[in-house]
């Protein structure tokens, strides 16, 4: 997998909790440590001696490291096998037949080209918590749709 957009947007759901795997969850806490490492550097409070500075803008790093933020403040890592959450795989088939998989990513860095739905768009958040078999109907630029959860891996 590639490396997420570095501008993340603001990710609050009112009263709502970010379902993710455990895994998906320390991978937000591990990147999120490397950004305030970087932060640092760019401000000149560290030394980069190990040679490991991600060298991203410093608007544009700033910007990540809030919506990381913003997610991890709302996560909520479970093991619930099944479902569709964030950090997993699901399959899906559209209403013409054709089957599409995608992985269910933190808002902010979908990028369907790459197989990665965003969590808050509007597929990606018709799809939380579903399980196979479940037909799924949510509101696309092109009007309304209707997909059908295959698989979740």
């Amino acid at each position: 997998m590639t490396s997420p957009p570095p501008t993340a947007r603001s990710t609050t759901r009112p009263g709502l909790l970010w379902p993710m795997t455990p895994e998906a969850w320390q991978a937000l806490r591990v990147e999120e440590r490397c950004l305030e490492d970087d932060l640092r550097c760019l401000a000149g409070e560290r030394d980069d001696r190990d040679g490991n500075l991600v060298r991203l803008p410093v608007r544009d790093a700033g910007r990540r490291l809030a919506g990381l933020r913003d997610v991890l403040a709302a996560a909520e890592p479970t093991e619930v096998e099944g479902r569709v959450i964030i950090g997993r795989r699901v399959t899906i088939r559209e209403e013409d037949g054709q089957l599409l998989t995608y992985a269910l990513v933190i808002p902010g860095d979908g990028d369907p080209m790459n197989g990665w739905v965003s969590a808050d768009s509007p597929l990606g958040s018709a799809l939380l918590d579903a399980r196979p078999g479940d037909e799924v109907p949510f509101s696309a630029p092109c009007g309304p749709r209707r997909v059908q959860v295959v698989t979740v891996e």
